[in-house]
């Protein structure tokens, strides 16, 4: 577990937190992305030299070919070499001999040698090993299905088998084909490739494939009119060298929070992979919630680009493949240039679209300019120089809200002033300039060539022509080119464009995906089958029969040396052409659908699975309790145990039709329980993932939403969303290792806790479960029978609040806690076995309320009485310390899922695991806990952090207040008219704490007050046998801080409680314009809730009303009520709505927000109000 998730052969470095605390300022929920590291004012080379501190020297001549260094100089002579004719039809190329094909193989990477459309890959429908079905349980390594290729009845290439040769010697990844001509079964050996790594010398990439760099010019923008003879404008940042030495993956990661993400598992399926490899690097670029990946899949190695609040809507990436721009959508929203030979961001745009974000992304061949569209209900269309420090665009444009949501956009390949664009209806063409951005929008409709077009998926331009391409989902593509109806034709490329033709690709097949390679146009789409055909859309060669699902995006290999019309050694696949010549083309990578990566290596025809991960929403995640494994289970009804130390796949199994839900570890690490929506579950083996039950628990009747475990594994209980509590017990025989017990609808409301704990001294096992319904029921499991669940107590433990969560308190204190959170910011503890409230502390607040929390194991030091806790809010991740003071510098969080975080497991080491529903992936981040400590103690000792809570501070005017009523407090205790000699202590009498906490502004009910005295009576208790009656200031300080409301005062709270008497009274309509009358008010506070006697309403009520004698009641000993009658009925209204209670009776303004205008209330009549009543009291 102490290994360093980055690179596993290196350890992080330990610190203490005084050593953290000498080098760290405010370690208080910082940006992910280190501020520190921005590109500094100046010229884009001097911030590149800034950036990559690692390169030691510039190129010392540009005219070096970069890849030079490591061609291969022992080329074959018996090779033939191809002559061919550019732009011919039918290229007539001589086969090359068959080379020997090698392939780099790992464990849990799957691969297929294809080499005509009937060769098939032979795989068992059994393990021989454990004879069990593969479609059950399935191991990492099992093949996949061969794809077709050069599908054609009529003219079926088939290469003679006889020329592979055969390597046996070092048979390390075997497989078996078979040639269908020949009926021949070979075996092919897999050799593990040695990975090629760079040499001492810098590389310089280059801007664009086929340009000269010492003949590039700058582009002359400001010239509308594009010319023929203009060359590609040079980057200023093409130019900057690689780095070398040191690996990008091999960089020991230092971690700088409590919380470093490490690892993720899963793919966003809404963002296309970006293929990064190159002659030196076998590296894909994806994105995963927040977060940009950098995947080294030869390695098994990642590196995490964090920087981004929000979920990463699209990707893209220069020409040469080293720089990678990101954009998310939402509140906060950036644009972030990378460096992906460093890893660093180079340029950071801050909220380039106030509270919508991008929902396209663009960068120009020469890597210098970025296009982007905003996400919002009107679009706008900017451009960037990214290479300069500024975060405003050269130009922008708005688009019509009839052209609908522009999802797609990409920049010409070599006039870097035109763009194009497409929504599922409208396709956009852009001509930009330092000053004015150009929008031509071409109508097109089914009747314009009596066809039906399609929703458009994306566009292209067609390098070298003026005609630009767009695929549907109706498999056609339409051909874009100069409007030249008015005039002569034009040459040149433009943007004033029309649909020319529509050109029928494939039937009723869409097409997901178009791009662009050398010469040629390529597709994919639904059904899995990528094509190639040439500028005449002619086919060329297809792959078929990937059989891994719909394709979503595809990228090439970036090669700049690589040309198709050179000869090459290798084995290829034949093209669609009579001559059968061979098909060259650059390595490609694609996504499907069903989140899986794939790479086709032309050469021999080889796909190799890259990843292939849930492909539905994952909210089952389990932590072993003594290994190094996750298990983690999805919507998909696909189980995957990982050990998270390798990053290997141990086993999985697909569940096919089941949903699942939640997982969970025995305590033993014999069992893994898996819960499923349709409310089965499961007991299955933890390394074979085995069924142990002979048949399913199918008690339940709804969604399995908790598991839990006895400590001893003596017990298993589940709760499920129909609020009812299952009950298992262990036994031995041929029934299983659990025997179901009895059900017991113990909520009315949500069940949000279900724990086993361990009673005091004893090692007997307690259960409880809490429900939103405010109820905590103990099972009293001793006495539960066959059908017979037993309720020990049942609770109510909130009065306003709205529980989260339930977890035992780790045993550091001599009294059994159970920790309880809710809707209110705090966690409260309460006696376990009197289920009295003991202690309550404001806890994180950061966005939104604790959902869930996990106790970290200390097993270093069990007996250590500090300890530490995770938790997951709607879309972060935390750490806070344990004991619970409400110190806000105890806890910290950082975003985790910005989509929401569906779960939470912690490992029995220095690993939290959370999952993220929606976006299809699970997090893993270490832990390293000095850094909160430093955080603790930078943030000051004894009183000085919650100073910092009170507005003004210590010397502000609350505190102020706060020592003079601290002073009040005395004298009234010791009695107003007193003229005996004062005595002024540090203390007060408890008595008069809940008058100090409503004179600053904290109005707590009856039960928040017992609380509140119980707190402060029973804290040393335990410890001396003695009740404290007396507190001091800086106590007092704590309380009032973690008792407040964490916000202040919310008016909301007065509506809900007015929209209340209203529906008590019968009221109809809105509550804001409810009027109610000055009796039924003052019925309603005597007879409802805590209850005022009438006395008690009178005199409060005229203290409101400013008519009350100066202490009232309290510091008066005769008080005369005689007269408050007149005096509530000649200053109260006799009606009044929540605006006018709070105004005339309570002294303040309400402002709420405005709402749109709706009918007046009516009122029920008499006789229905009495019914009511009526009904209300019984």
């Amino acid at each position: 577990d102490n290994v360093n998730p980055v690179n596993t052969n290196d350890n992080v470095t330990e610190f203490t937190a005084d050593d953290i605390v000498e080098n760290l300022t405010a370690v208080d929920n910082v940006d992910p992305v280190n501020t520190d590291d921005r590109v500094a004012e100046g010229s884009i080379d001097d911030n590149i030299a800034n950036v990559t501190a690692v390169e030691k020297s510039d190129v010392a001549n540009d005219n070096v070919d970069p890849v030079s260094a490591t061609a291969n100089d022992n080329e074959d002579p018996d090779v033939a070499v191809a002559n061919v004719e550019p732009g011919s039809a039918v290229e007539n190329i001589e086969a090359p001999a068959a080379e020997e094909v090698q392939e780099p193989t790992t464990s849990d990477v799957n691969s297929a040698d294809v080499m005509t459309d009937d060769v098939t890959a032979v795989t068992a429908d059994k393990d021989d090993a454990t004879g069990k079905s593969k479609d059950d349980v399935t191991p990492i390594a099992t093949d996949e299905e061969t794809p077709d290729v050069n599908h054609d009845d009529d003219n079926t290439a088939i290469r003679d088998a006889a020329s592979v040769k055969e390597d046996l010697s070092t048979n390390t990844s075997a497989k078996v084909i078979t040639n269908a001509e020949e009926d021949i079964v070979q075996v092919i050996s897999h050799e593990n490739k040695v990975p090629v790594t760079a040499n001492d010398s810098d590389i310089v990439p280059v801007a664009h494939d086929g340009v000269d760099k010492e003949n590039i010019l700058e582009k002359d923008l400001g010239d509308t009119e594009p010319q023929e003879d203009k060359k590609i404008s040079e980057s200023r940042v093409s130019t900057a060298t690689a780095k070398s030495g040191v690996s990008l993956m091999d960089e020991v990661i230092v971690p700088t929070g409590a919380l470093n993400l490490t690892w993720v598992y899963g793919m966003s399926q809404d963002v296309g992979l970006i293929n990064l490899s190159d002659t030196l690097r076998k590296i894909v670029a994806y994105t995963c919630a927040n977060t940009v990946v950098l995947y080294d899949y030869e390695s098994n190695k990642q590196r995490l680009l964090q920087g981004h609040q929000n979920t990463v809507s699209c990707t893209t990436a220069s020409a040469d493949k080293r720089w990678v721009a990101s954009a998310d959508r939402g509140f906060a929203n950036s644009i972030i240039i990378w460096d992906t030979y460093t890893g660093i961001p180079v340029q950071t745009i801050y909220d380039p679209y106030p509270d919508v974000g991008c929902s396209a992304i663009s960068i120009s061949a020469d890597a210098k300019y970025l296009a982007t569209i905003s996400a919002g209900e009107v679009q706008i269309v900017s451009v960037w120089d990214w290479t300069v420090q500024t975060n405003a665009p050269i130009c922008q444009a708005t688009l019509s809200k009839e052209h609908s949501q522009q999802h797609y956009m990409i920049f010409h390949p070599t006039d870097f002033s035109q763009m194009i664009s497409n929504s599922e209806r409208q396709v956009i063409f852009y001509q930009w300039t330092m000053d004015e951005l150009k929008v031509y929008t071409p109508p097109l409709t089914d009747q314009d060539f009596w066809r039906v077009v399609g929703d458009y998926t994306m566009s292209i331009f067609q390098d070298g022509t003026t005609k630009a391409l767009t695929a549907t989902l109706t498999g056609n593509l339409v051909v874009w080119d100069n409007n030249t109806i008015n005039g002569a034709p034009n040459l040149n490329p433009g943007p004033d464009k029309r649909a020319i033709k529509i050109v029928n690709i494939q039937e009723n097949r869409g097409i997901t995906v178009l791009t662009h390679t050398d010469n040629y146009v390529v597709i994919a789409d639904l059904n899995g089958t990528i094509k190639f055909y040439d500028n005449l859309l002619r086919v060329c060669n297809w792959y078929q029969k990937f059989d891994i699902g719909p394709i979503n995006s595809l990228s090439f290999k970036y090669d700049p040396t690589f040309d198709s019309k050179e000869k090459h050694q290798g084995v290829f696949t034949f093209d669609a052409t009579l001559q059968a010549r061979d098909f060259i083309v650059r390595d490609f990578m694609f996504a499907t659908t069903n989140s899986v990566f794939a790479n086709v290596t032309v050469d021999g025809t080889k796909l190799d699975i890259i990843l292939s991960e849930h492909d539905d929403e994952v909210r089952g995640i389990a932590a072993h309790p003594s290994s190094q494994h996750l298990a983690v289970g999805s919507y998909s009804g696909i189980l995957r145990v990982w050990d998270y130390s390798k990053k290997t796949i141990i086993n999985n199994r697909n569940f096919r039709s089941e949903q699942i839900h939640t997982l969970a570890y025995d305590p033993l690490g014999e069992f893994l329980a898996v819960g499923f929506v349709s409310g089965t579950l499961r007991l299955v083996d933890t390394l074979t993932l085995t069924d142990e039950l002979r048949f399913l628990y199918t008690y339940a009747k709804a969604c399995l939403t908790h598991i839990s475990f006895a400590h001893d594994s003596s017990y298993l209980a589940t709760g499920d969303a129909g609020k009812t509590i299952s009950l298992y017990k262990a036994v031995s025989g041929k029934k299983g290792p659990f025997q179901f017990i009895a059900r017991f609808r113990s909520h009315y409301k949500d069940i949000c806790g279900l724990e086993f704990g361990i009673a005091l001294d004893t090692d007997v096992s307690r259960l409880m479960s809490l429900g939103k319904d405010r109820m905590l029921v103990e099972y009293d499991l001793s006495s539960t029978t066959t059908d017979n669940l037993v309720v020990l107590s049942k609770d109510k433990i909130e009065q306003s609040g709205v529980p989260s969560f339930l977890a035992w308190h780790p045993p550091i204190v001599k009294e059994d806690f159970i920790l309880i959170g809710n809707d209110q910011y705090k966690l409260k503890l309460f006696n376990s076995t009197t289920k009295m409230c003991r202690k309550t502390a404001l806890g994180p607040t950061y966005g939104t309320t604790l959902e869930k929390v996990e106790v970290l194991p200390n097993r270093d030091d069990p007996l250590s009485p500090l300890r530490y806790m995770a938790y997951i809010t709607q879309d972060k991740i935390g750490l806070c310390r344990i004991p619970l003071d409400g110190n806000p510098h105890g806890a910290m969080a950082t975003i985790a899922h910005p989509g929401g975080v569906a779960n939470l497991a912690v490992s029995h080491g220095k690993h939290i695991f959370t999952a993220g529903g929606l976006d299809l992936s699970v997090s893993m981040w270490n832990v390293c806990l000095p850094a909160l400590e430093a955080q603790y103690k930078l943030g000051g000792e004894d009183l000085i952090p919650f100073y910092g809570l009170l507005p003004g501070g210590r010397e502000g005017h609350i505190f102020r207040e706060l020592e003079d009523y601290f002073y009040y407090a005395m004298l009234r205790t010791q009695g107003i008219d007193c003229m005996d000699n004062r005595e002024v202590t540090t203390k007060v009498a408890l008595t008069e704490v809940p008058f100090i906490m409503r004179s600053l502004g904290h109005y707590p009910s009856q039960q928040e007050i017992t609380e509140i005295i119980n707190e402060v009576k029973f804290s040393k208790y335990v410890d001396t046998g003695e009740y404290e009656s007396e507190i001091n200031i800086g106590d007092f300080l704590k309380l009032y801080i973690n008792h407040r409301p964490a916000f202040g005062l919310n008016p909301n709270v007065l509506v809900d409680a007015f929209d209340k008497i209203g529906r008590q009274l019968g009221l109809q309509g809105d509550s804001q314009d409810a009027v109610i009358q000055r009796g039924d008010l003052l019925d309603v506070l005597q007879s409802h809730g805590e209850m005022f006697t009438e006395k008690e309403a009178a005199e409060y009520l005229i203290a409101l009303l400013g008519n009350s004698p100066l202490g009232g009641s309290y510091e008066i000993a005769e008080y005369d009520a005689s007269s408050e009658a007149e005096l509530i009925e000649e200053n109260m209204p006799d009606e009044m709505t929540v605006f006018d209670f709070s105004k005339d009776i309570l002294g303040f303004n309400l402002k709420l927000p405005q709402k749109q205008a709706s009918p007046p209330p009516t009122r029920r009549s008499g006789t229905e109000r009495s019914l009511i009543k009526s009904k209300i009291s019984k």
